[in-house]
């Protein structure tokens, strides 16, 4: 059975996601970024990113195994509090400076699910490189680094308003 909505509200977040308790859910949401700004005198004024994958909810990062793995290893230090937002509904909604955010982790199991992005500048489809070509220095580095994977397993606090739609398979 599929269970979808299409996202309004913190509430129906996660009304949605505990009826999905236990499994992952497939969560489509868009991202906006900061055009550096010689493409903003070019014309650029909007870079949107589409994005769709299998996300976790609910989860405790500190109990994640990859993390547990990581600290046992030393390849990382053990979790710290966050640095910002409160979680209203704890572990999956938090506020922060009067937006919601919703608590993702990357799927995990017997497959690692890249999630799909779709790449827009002005409205226009465009590829990876020819987006990232309009970002700033800091951002194309640490965009790069994410499509190598290079980045540390880490969670990702999307704005609720930013979701677009959230599909749990049963």
């Amino acid at each position: 059975m599929n269970t979808s909505i299409t996202i309004r509200t913190a509430s129906e977040v996660l009304d949605t996601i505990l009826s999905c308790k236990g499994s992952h859910v497939s969560v489509h949401y868009q991202t906006f970024d900061k055009p550096r700004k010689e493409s903003k005198a070019s014309g650029v004024i909007e870079l949107k990113r589409i994005v769709k994958g299998a996300f976790r909810a609910g989860l405790e990062f500190k109990n994640l195994k990859e993390i547990k793995e990581a600290i046992a290893a030393g390849e990382r230090g053990e979790i710290q509090p966050r640095k910002w937002g409160v979680y209203t509904k704890y572990p999956f909604l938090l506020e922060h400076k009067g937006e919601e955010y919703i608590a993702l982790y990357p799927a995990s199991g017997g497959f690692i699910q890249r999630p799909k992005t779709t790449y827009f500048v002005n409205g226009q489809e465009t590829d990876r490189a020819s987006y990232n070509a309009h970002l700033t220095d800091s951002e194309q580095a640490k965009k790069e680094q994410q499509a190598a994977g290079e980045l540390a397993i880490h969670p990702l606090d999307l704005k609720v308003s930013n979701l677009l739609d959230i599909v749990c398979e049963e």
